[in-house]
């Protein structure tokens, strides 16, 4: 046996081999740790044996441990570390944005639990939030963290090689792999990072059962995009990034808080130096960025295109997400080079069964439920029953997502829905799915409308709210040159309220286009439905001749029909439409009618509405008092009925006028407050600007201008996005009136704000003009 002098004689290298082979890693693993050759590694081996006078690796490391050449924390072999942590990481060359919060209950996962499998679509940064991990890990594990990608392989057999070599353990003829890997890892403490399960699910579940099995301190993480479904696995779904509504106005400084803004940002920097996120177009980067549902790998391969479009341009192109979201790192696989490659993968892996309900789904425009999904897509090829099984594979495949924010719902990414209405298209199933849809959406539009009164106003206008795009959809379809518009007349009529709280100009624009298609085969009853829509829709946005005239026509057609609530809806509207053009008496005749009707019918929420159209006519008509008192009867009914909605608040908000037109401005202002939280509360858009501009008003009546200038320019921006011209006008009327006031009698300062206010005047004074708007001073 060598003495010591012998053995001080090892090199640098050869005494950094020999640390690493008393803690018990392989040859491979040495090799991976340094950098070099496997066969670099056994030749150091090999001289480190010659040098000590040995002939194997045990009693290499007890000759050095005797000899002093390995300190007593590494010669305590498998207990102990190197210096390095010990992994095969891939470096990123680009840093992780966000996921904070992502790692931190991933992190806590993997404490608690031996196996978590990390899930979610392609390109939602699976990878990288297990690396990032990872590499936050590497302290934690003494004999390291071995990374093993299953991206290129599609023959399972490959599984426990590739595992193997990055482990650096031999095959054997003699036994099988498996056996050979869970005895390399059997006293190690180790995470071992399997990366795109999804292309061998069942060797990966195999290989990975046997392993927690026999090997007590490995942990494994997996990402794959459908889970491994074995005992212990623990799944964590791995979300999009956060992003704007795709309606927010942003600045930049706003913009910068969403996640998905932030790597757009940061991609976009990295391809061009000069983009800057500015408030200009802060909003149409949040739009993007809404547009590709947060997905990352979307918005790196958006981001690329910066350098040869605007972000205006870029924005109109994702109409069509695959021509443009292509050409991304040349050195990443194919399938992660563009978002067509990346569904088609998944895609050719269904089953024939999934492949049909895939593509039908892209029919639903907003989201579905199951009982849609089953009503739409089930046919001679997918019977109704399978519908459950066949969406849930899907989601388990991440091409279907589940939001479990109010009643269970499931939907496509836009990217996903485009690919599944590109093989809808081409599958010839697209009419004959549009039809069923449309049948689907109609049945639940009729079956809101009739339960409208009976149903508690929250539950109703969340089911209402969550297929708004489904009811686009269908009416696109039906009202669009496809021959079905006798569906898209009932599906627009029956929407009437639901128009009323979300969609008022959009609304507008449904049912007249629906009424263009009327002729004489149309059923009255949904012509009529049809006219009493244009009424309501066109008194809330202050187009009163046309409301008046569509009141009448309602009128007369439910006077033929039996169909009492309807009834007393139109005289409703038709009395409201004649206080409104100051035919009083006629009027108030037919809201005294309509009210008698309502109360005979036994109707809360309707009652409470023509409570307060009587209110206006006794307003209009100088009877301050008497209209206080319908208001207040108006809200004590709908509160003693348990109904405090978006209609409560109107009252509010038409009782905080009146207050302010007898001379109560506080009074005002307060009740202008509290129905402008109620129906930001509700999400009442229709509603709200008239909210702010009252609020505004109220405030510069008392002299607090500083104060108005907020609750002004929301009234304005919303109403612009809302493309309401009479709360644009009234809001720029708000804004001149602050402009102008505060400024004092004297300095060129104070002139050029009243210039500036005039303008706005005359701008507010032509577009009242323009749609034939009167004053109506008190």
């Amino acid at each position: 046996m060598k003495n010591a002098s012998a053995a001080g004689s090892l090199t640098k290298r050869e005494q950094e081999v020999l640390e690493l082979l008393a803690v018990g890693m392989t040859n491979r693993e040495i090799a991976a740790h340094l950098g070099v050759a496997a066969r670099t590694v056994e030749n150091h081996v090999e001289r480190v044996l010659s040098k000590l006078g040995v002939s194997s690796r045990t009693r290499a490391i007890l000759e050095a441990q005797r000899t002093g050449l390995l300190g007593a924390d590494i010669a305590a072999g498998a207990d102990s570390a190197p210096a390095t942590p010990l992994n095969n990481l891939p470096l990123q060359l680009t840093r992780l944005l966000g996921r904070e919060e992502d790692l931190a209950e991933v992190g806590a996962l993997l404490d608690a639990h031996r196996l978590l499998t990390l899930s979610g679509a392609g390109g939602v940064g699976k990878t990288r939030l297990a690396l990032k991990l990872s590499a936050d890990l590497l302290d934690r594990y003494s004999q390291g963290i071995w990374f093993c990608d299953f991206s290129t392989f599609s023959d399972p057999q490959f599984v426990g090689r590739a595992v193997a070599n990055v482990l650096g353990v031999q095959e054997r003829a003699d036994q099988p792999l498996s056996n050979a890997i869970v005895r390399a890892l059997k006293r190690r403490h180790t995470l071992l990072v399997f990366d795109n399960c999804e292309h061998v699910v069942p060797a990966v579940a195999e290989l990975t059962d046997e392993i927690l099995h026999n090997c007590p301190n490995v942990r494994i993480l997996a990402t794959s995009r459908e889970p491994l479904g074995i005992i212990g696995e623990i799944v964590y779904r791995v979300r999009s990034l956060p992003f704007p509504d795709g309606t927010t106005i942003l600045n930049a400084d706003a913009a910068m808080g969403y996640e998905a803004i932030a790597l757009f940002v940061d991609r976009a920097r990295a391809l061009e130096g000069r983009f800057a996120l500015t408030n200009a177009n802060a909003t149409v980067v949040g739009e993007i960025c809404c547009r590709l549902d947060g997905i990352p790998l979307a918005i790196e391969l958006a981001a690329a295109r910066v350098r040869v479009l605007s972000i205006e341009s870029l924005a109109e192109k994702l109409a069509n997400h695959f021509r443009v979201l292509s050409g991304g790192d040349r050195t990443a696989l194919p399938r992660h080079q563009t978002m067509r490659a990346l569904i088609d993968w998944s895609y050719d892996h269904l089953s024939k069964a999934e492949q049909t309900l895939f593509r039908r789904l892209a029919i639903f425009g907003g989201g579905f439920t199951l009982e849609l999904a089953s009503t739409v897509c089930a046919d001679a090829s997918i019977a109704e029953v399978d519908v459950l099984d066949l969406l849930a594979a899907l989601i388990d495949k991440s091409l279907v997502q589940t939001d479990f924010e109010h009643a269970t719902r499931y939907r496509l990414l836009d990217s996903t829905r485009q690919y599944a209405r590109e093989k809808l298209d081409d599958s010839g199933e697209y009419d004959a799915l549009a039809h069923a849809h449309a049948a689907a959406m109609l049945e639940l539009a009729e079956r809101l409308d009739a339960t409208w009164e009976s149903t508690p106003d929250p539950i109703w206008f969340a089911q209402a709210r969550s297929e708004l795009q489904n009811w686009r959809t269908a009416l696109e379809w039906t009202l669009q040159g496809r021959g079905e518009s006798r569906l898209g007349q009932r599906i627009a009529g029956s929407l009437d309220i639901v128009w009323q709280r979300y969609l008022a100009v959009e609304g507008w624009h449904w049912v007249r286009a629906a009424l263009e298609t009327v002729d004489e085969i149309t059923p009255p009853a949904v012509h009529a439905r049809l006219e009493l829509a244009e009424a309501h829709i066109g008194s809330l946005l202050d187009y009163s001749k046309a409301s008046l005239s569509a009141a009448e026509r309602a009128l007369g057609l439910y006077a033929q029909l039996t169909d009492p609530s309807k009834l007393v809806f139109a005289q409703g509207a038709m009395g409201r439409g004649l206080i409104l053009g100051r035919r009083f008496a006629e009027g108030e005749a037919l809201l005294r009618s309509a009210l008698q009707g309502a109360r005979a019918l036994g109707r809360p929420k309707l009652t409470g509405i023509i409570l307060h159209d009587l209110a206006g006519a006794h307003y209009t008509e100088g009877d301050a008092s008497g209209a206080c008192a319908l208001l207040a009867e108006a809200l004590a009914l709908r509160r003693e009925s348990g109904i405090a909605n978006e209609t409560s608040a109107i009252i509010t908000l038409n009782l905080s006028t009146i207050k302010f037109c007898i001379g109560e401005p506080e009074e005002a202002l307060t009740l202008a407050r509290e129905a402008g939280a109620a129906l930001r509360a509700e999400n009442c858009l229709s509603t709200l600007p008239r909210a702010l501009n009252n609020t505004a008003l109220y405030l510069v009546a008392l002299g607090r201008f500083t104060d108005a200038r907020a609750p002004a320019r929301e009234a304005l921006i919303l109403a612009r996005e809302l493309g309401f011209h009479i709360d644009t006008a009234f809001a720029l009327e708000s804004l001149a009136a602050i402009t102008a006031l505060p400024a004092g009698p004297y300095g060129s300062d104070a002139g050029d704000d009243r210039v500036r206010a005039a303008r706005l005047l005359g701008f507010v004074d032509a577009r009242f003009a323009e749609i034939e708007f009167v004053r109506e001073y008190p």
